[in-house]
């Protein structure tokens, strides 16, 4: 694909040069998503994640479902960038909040550890 516009954009340069005018837009996606990485590095079970807009009065739904994070585990989330609060909470129903800024293409990575 790169190859193809880096041919359109030389071919239209030589038919400016014969012709006098050629207009080609090339527009390029960018990354419309961005990543969060939690990575449990407690001795504690992470039972839930909720990851909210920080502009929301609500958490939403448990972004591990039925599922666990083990100590040691990684998890990674696909999200729109943006500002979000992380709430993370252990077996013992200890939770905590973590402020996160997402960007396009980047992974965002929150280390938890429970003491």
């Amino acid at each position: 694909m790169k190859h193809q516009a880096l041919l359109l954009v030389i071919s239209c340069m030589t038919l400016s040069i014969v012709l006098g005018g050629c207009h080609v837009e090339i527009n390029v996606k960018e990354e419309e998503e961005g990543f969060l990485t939690v990575k449990n590095r407690s001795n504690v079970t992470i039972t839930s994640i909720f990851i909210a807009a920080a502009e929301d009065d609500s958490w939403g739904a448990d972004q591990l479902k039925s599922d666990i994070l083990l100590p040691g585990a990684i998890v990674t989330f696909t999200i729109e960038p943006g500002a979000y609060d992380v709430r993370v909470v252990s077996e013992h129903h200890r939770d905590f909040i973590y402020e996160a800024d997402i960007s396009s293409g980047w992974t965002t990575t929150v280390a938890i550890r429970f003491r």
